[in-house]
């Protein structure tokens, strides 16, 4: 999907694992985001990135998100200022207080759950008039994927929901159609949620993984003997969504 009809959020912590951790989670349900580590780096995709809303650590190393959250009210005029939502692990009453009495739009406390960020961002914009992320559907064999939710979608109406695990697999199929992925490549991009390390247990993931996807019939992924597993099956986007890449290329 094209990121201009994507929510825009830029997260901004100098906790960089988490930074990406959360910009790849809110991508996977329907934003472009985009993370960065300080308020320097952040000024620098600003450059060329206008966000719906910013998420900003209180607390950075060499600057104070108040402080960038001032620069920004300079930057933008009313009508296109970003929502902002603060995050801290440690802030003051009166910084909270601060904070909201100013520049913030929210507030949230570490350690974060990504999934009450979603939320908290998602009525950020709708209470700010941008839209929210809608849901993404896409094409894949006979099945439909709805990767904002991260369920598959069968022909007569049923759905399968994907476990963090099944879905970060397909994801690794996803935005590579076509290509061999070697178990030790699938055991790095999605490790078990399980803990999980023998190679076998990538193949017991995938066979789980593929009664969903080809309950319906068809061949989605296939196993290349003595390489690996594939996507083989055609992607594209379904009527009321869109899909992130066109159709696989067998190779």
């Amino acid at each position: 999907m094209p990121s201009d009809d994507r929510p825009r959020v830029l997260l901004v912590d100098d906790d960089v694992v988490l930074a990406e951790t959360l910009a790849d989670y809110l991508c996977a349900h329907g934003f472009d985001a985009r993370p960065a580590a300080d308020g320097t780096e952040a000024r620098c995709i600003l450059a060329g990135f206008h966000p719906q809303a910013i998420v900003l650590d209180l607390h950075l190393g060499t600057e104070s998100g108040l402080d960038i959250a001032d620069g920004l009210a300079a930057r933008f005029d009313d009508a296109a200022m970003p929502a902002i939502l603060f995050l801290s692990g440690a802030a003051s009453p009166f910084e909270r207080v601060l904070g909201l009495e100013t520049t913030a739009d929210d507030f949230l406390e570490k350690p974060i759950s990504p999934r009450e960020l979603l939320a908290r961002l998602r009525g950020l914009l709708r209470r700010s008039g941008h839209p929210a992320a809608p849901a993404r559907l896409m094409r894949l064999g006979a099945v439909a994927i709805d990767l904002s939710a991260q369920k598959i979608v069968h022909a007569d109406g049923g759905e399968d929901p994907l476990g963090p695990s099944e879905f970060a697999l397909l994801k690794c199929f996803l935005d590579r159609p076509g290509h061999v992925l070697s178990r030790d490549d699938l055991l790095e991009r999605a490790p078990a949620s399980d803990g999980e390390a023998a190679d076998r247990s990538i193949d017991r993931r995938i066979a789980r993984l593929r009664r969903k996807l080809e309950r319906d019939g068809g061949n989605v992924i296939e196993a290349v003997r003595g390489r690996g597993y594939r996507l083989v099956a055609d992607e594209g986007p379904t009527q009321g969504g869109s899909a992130q890449g066109g159709s696989a290329q067998k190779g």
